[in-house]
């Protein structure tokens, strides 16, 4: 246990002032989490970086490569962040919200669903205050608002540590967890999840031994999260192992657990099996829906098949569906950029951004930084600076895939 409680910070702490007064007003509640040794302000660190700031002026290359190279498990956490926070921010897509697709079907309700029906009403009301507090990222308020009922049963205590894993405090997160008296299947989900964001899978992997240590069978929301986690590492084929044990499990099988499959083999750039999953969706009567031909677009981008990822816009569109900018931003990266295709390559990417405009899809940072990195692939620094100037246009500041980007040219 200490050996979570006690690891090295890895960013700066919050500022006094701020640490102090969060200390006091959370006291009552870390009683019972042996925080007496000063680890309350190190629960309080905020660990994600915030974005970099600036005019919409092209970087001097030193600045960018050393932003770029520094402290990459910073970095890497800085971008996950930034698409995160950019998808919250969607109301268009339902289907990234896992627990509507449960809601859906209530023969498929999840072990914390069913333990969830136990609650109290004044328990259920909380956990609302907090999921609200979590989808927000305002993880603090969820801890105050523990504070305030220090008697609170494990799905209250469930709740938070969802807020603290969703806003990556892997301190705060761990603490609760390991202080949990009667630990629970949200709870761990939840725990595994994180892994996947941070992309540490062996952590995930030892989680679900302690949970079927703890005599709490993983369901289908566990299972779906285990895939999550090996496509956030690049191993489809553990992703599609899981795959195979909820089957022979009897487990159900939804519109998100096949998204995760073939997001994880999409992300290793596997077009055969992202497809064959795609089929076998179909086999079973399960409509697809934006991101699953999402996952198709982003198989093709690792091989630079153009001709294979507009087919599967084609697809899309023939079912009545339009893409959106992530799919956008997805076919962008298909565009080949090598040798005798480079000289054509950023026109091409202009051109989406232009579809995308005339479409009614508003082009976000991420799109603009897609583009950016097809110019800076070919070296051509003049287009670079064009759309660098459109993204400032537009009110999108420099962030750290645009930095990226940069280090590149």
């Amino acid at each position: 246990q200490d050996s979570f409680l006690e690891r090295p910070p890895e960013h700066q702490p919050a500022a006094p002032s701020t640490a102090a007064a969060m200390a006091a007003l959370l006291a009552p509640c870390f009683c019972r989490l042996r925080l007496a040794r000063g680890r309350l302000p190190r629960l309080l660190r905020v660990e994600a970086p915030a974005p970099p700031s600036g005019r919409c002026a092209r970087w001097n290359s030193t600045e960018a490569a050393e932003f770029a190279t520094e402290r990459p498990l910073s970095e890497r956490r800085g971008v996950w962040a930034e698409r995160r926070a950019a998808r919250d921010l969607r109301t268009d897509r339902r289907e990234m919200n896992p627990r509507q697709h449960r809601e859906r079907d209530v023969a498929n309700a999840s072990n914390g669903d069913r333990e969830f029906a136990k609650a109290t009403q004044e328990e259920r009301m909380l956990c609302g205050e907090i999921r609200k507090l979590s989808r927000q990222r305002r993880w603090q308020e969820a801890l105050h608002l523990l504070a305030e009922k220090p008697d609170s049963g494990p799905f209250v205590i469930s709740a938070v540590l969802d807020a603290c894993t969703k806003a990556l405090q892997q301190q705060a997160a761990w603490q609760l967890f390991e202080d949990m008296p009667v630990k629970t299947a949200p709870a761990f989900n939840s725990m595994i999840t994180m892994q996947g964001w941070l992309r540490r899978a062996q952590a995930a992997e030892q989680l679900l031994d302690r949970m079927r240590q703890s005599s709490i069978e993983p369901d289908y929301v566990t299972y779906t999260a285990m895939i999550t986690v090996y496509g956030a590492v690049q191993e489809p084929e553990k992703a599609l192992g899981v795959l195979d044990v909820m089957k022979a499990e009897g487990q159900p099988i939804s519109l998100v657990t096949y998204g995760a499959a073939m997001s994880a083999c999409a992300r290793a750039g596997d077009k055969e099996k992202t497809w064959g999953l795609f089929e076998a969706m179909q086999e079973v009567n399960l409509a697809p829906e934006l991101n699953h031909f999402n996952s198709l677009i982003v198989s093709c981008s690792r091989s630079r098949d153009e001709a294979k990822a507009l087919e599967a816009l084609a697809l899309l569109r023939s079912r009545g569906l339009a893409p959106d900018n992530i799919m956008y931003t997805a076919l962008v990266g298909c565009i080949p950029v090598e040798e005798p295709f480079h000289q054509l390559a950023v026109g091409k990417a202009e051109g989406i951004l232009k579809d995308m405009k005339a479409s009614a899809v508003a082009p976000d940072a991420h799109a603009y930084n897609a583009v950016l990195r097809v110019a800076a692939s070919v070296g051509d620094a003049g287009r670079f600076d064009g759309v660098l100037a459109e993204m400032g246009s537009g009110g999108f500041q420099p962030n750290q895939g645009t930095a990226l980007g940069q280090a590149e040219l």
